[in-house]
């Protein structure tokens, strides 16, 4: 199904790139500032074409309802904060091997892998020690 570029499609896409890791809730929110006539199911389903279209991930996040999208599709990993669910890249080398070494030793094609560290964040630490 070929599906055309609308000006939300635009705008979602635009935003998730300037928030980061935002959830779609918070990616509303922001949203819903700057055009007050989207609407949320509007931002929903765009997130969900971007994700059909491999333009953006779902990056489970750590605390209930922590599910957050990344427009950033090179290969990478996650830091997720168990406490706040704040979620952000870890700039440490992506191993491609990782692929070729599980894909021969179960016999599957592996196109991808991604990989997240749970933890607490340095705020959240902070607080925890405190």
């Amino acid at each position: 199904m070929v599906r055309r570029n609308t000006w939300h499609r635009y705008a979602v896409k635009d935003e998730l790139m300037k928030l980061g890791h935002p959830t779609a809730e918070e990616l509303y929110i922001v949203l819903k500032d700057k055009y007050p006539e989207m609407s949320r199911a509007t931002v929903y389903r765009n997130l969900k074409i971007l994700e059909e279209s491999a333009l953006a991930v779902r990056v489970i996040g750590g605390v209930e309802g922590g599910e957050r999208f990344d427009a950033t599709m090179e290969p990478h990993y996650h830091f997720i904060c168990l406490k706040c669910g704040v979620a952000y890249d870890i700039k440490d080398e992506y191993r491609a091997t990782d692929d070729a070494e599980i894909s021969k030793k179960h016999n599957v094609e592996i196109v991808m892998h991604r990989k997240n560290y749970y933890g607490y964040c340095e705020k959240c630490a902070k607080k925890e020690r405190q």
